[in-house]
């Protein structure tokens, strides 16, 4: 700030600049309305006093708009909101902010659903839901827009590769290559491997959690099938049948995984 600006910063005026910055983020940076200042000693009153051009008491009411003209036209030439945010740091608009987060989360949605068509699987019932549940999770608030397009563009060719119709079987990370450009694209701690799984979780058994017995991104090198085909797990050369939606291997016949045979 300069030197004309300087005075501006002096202790006994920030109560005043704290309470304009609220005000200002509520009003989407318009200098309008007014606020109250209680609880002023006596040097407080002296400066905000000699700020607004009169005198005032313990509590005094100060009109934005006029505050607003009154360091326009002062030495200071600058205006309120420029006055702010050399004092305090940038004020953010919060309507504007909302409004663009509308803006954006519609432009997402839009994005998916083209997505969803151009994998092939717009006209299965799961494709809709997998979406929907994207949506409510929250995961692409803490991504930018580039980044969630991205995402959302991966895990549906990925879904689509796998589960539309007829679908042609994968290795996991045969996937990941033709998806993501790495082996390890779809690895268990990425987030695109949990939203894959969640969408064959979803067109296999109509719930978006794996199966309690599914490893988390299935450590097997997943094959998945297409809920078209619904047909019984191939045996592995091990003997060993395979989860649909996993890959990984799970015993052949009834018995559950953790039961151990008679000895």
């Amino acid at each position: 700030m300069n030197t004309p600006l300087a005075w501006l910063g002096a202790p006994e005026l920030v109560p005043l600049w704290s309470a304009v910055r609220l005000r200002l983020i509520r009003n989407g940076r318009a200098a309008r309305g007014r606020l109250s200042l209680r609880a002023l000693d006596d040097r407080q009153r002296e400066v905000v006093g000699l700020l607004i051009g009169r005198p005032v008491a313990a509590q005094v009411t100060i009109d934005l708009a006029e505050l607003d003209r009154a360091l326009a036209s002062s030495a200071a030439a600058a205006g309120l909101i420029e006055v702010i945010e050399a004092l305090t740091g940038p004020v953010p608009d919060r309507p504007a902010d909302a409004a663009a987060e509308v803006t954006r989360r519609d432009q997402l949605r839009e994005h998916g659903r083209v997505a969803v068509e151009a994998a092939g699987i717009a006209d299965q019932d799961w494709a809709a839901r997998w979406l929907d549940s994207l949506w409510r999770s929250g995961v692409l608030a803490r991504l930018t827009s580039d980044e969630a397009r991205r995402l959302i563009t991966a895990a549906t060719t990925a879904l689509g590769l796998t589960l539309s119709r007829p679908s042609t079987p994968w290795s996991r990370t045969e996937l990941a290559e033709r998806v993501t450009g790495t082996a390890h694209g779809l690895d268990d701690d990425t987030l695109l491997a949990r939203l894959v799984l969640r969408g064959i979780a979803l067109a296999l058994t109509g719930s978006s959690e794996p199966p309690p017995d599914a490893p988390p991104g299935g450590h097997c090198g997943s094959r998945p099938v297409s809920p078209a085909t619904r047909s019984p797990p191939p045996s592995s050369p091990t003997g060993c049948a395979h989860s649909p939606t996993t890959g990984c291997p799970v015993p052949s016949g009834n018995e559950p995984t953790n039961t151990p045979k008679p000895t």
